[in-house]
């Protein structure tokens, strides 16, 4: 079952944010000036901005935003985690985790059930149409390597890959050897 949404608002009943911004070819001097003092940053962050931007539009054709989509494929992946494992699992801090799973189990997609073997603590399943949501960010994604691979032959695109896991590695490591405990 393939799952759209077949009207404008978002999972949370939000109609959508407008996503094109009109740009001039010439960066602003703002921008112009961390072009020149860092070059590699600024690319850097240039790409990821337009790739967040892509996937709002993509994942906005499904009802989500980014973030959302990431905790539907979890709990696809493993029903009945619990929200603590969700934020190690996914990285993110609690009180984003609970914003979420309280927009979508309001949206009917998230379903708690309490945990048989300890009563303060409960279970996290994809409720509704949830499984087929799962399927849909799946194929999202697959549509926006799609669209990254356009841009790029076969060994630029493991060059990219591995050179964008260097740079992830070596900011974690700086992260977690600063990290208070």
């Amino acid at each position: 079952m393939e799952y759209r949404k077949d009207h404008g608002d978002d999972v949370l009943g939000c109609p959508p944010r407008s996503r094109e911004r009109r740009m001039s070819g010439e960066p602003s001097p703002g921008r112009a000036r961390a072009q020149q003092a860092a070059p590699l940053s600024y690319a850097l962050g240039s790409a990821a901005r337009a790739h967040h931007r892509r996937m709002l539009q993509l994942l906005g054709e499904i009802g989500l935003v980014p973030g959302q989509e990431l905790l539907v494929v979890e709990l696809a992946s493993t029903p009945g985690v619990t929200q603590a494992e969700l934020v190690v699992r996914l990285r993110v801090e609690q009180p984003t985790i609970a914003k979420m799973l309280g927009r979508l189990e309001r949206a009917g997609i998230v379903r708690r059930a309490p945990d048989s073997g300890d009563a303060r603590r409960f279970r996290l399943y994809l409720a509704g149409d949830g499984d087929a949501l799962a399927g849909a960010v799946v194929q999202q994604w697959e549509a926006m390597d799609r669209e990254l691979g356009q841009a790029l032959s076969a060994a630029e695109r493991e060059q990219l890959r591995l050179l964008l896991g260097k740079v992830k590695d070596r900011f974690e490591t700086d992260t977690e050897a600063v990290a208070p405990n």
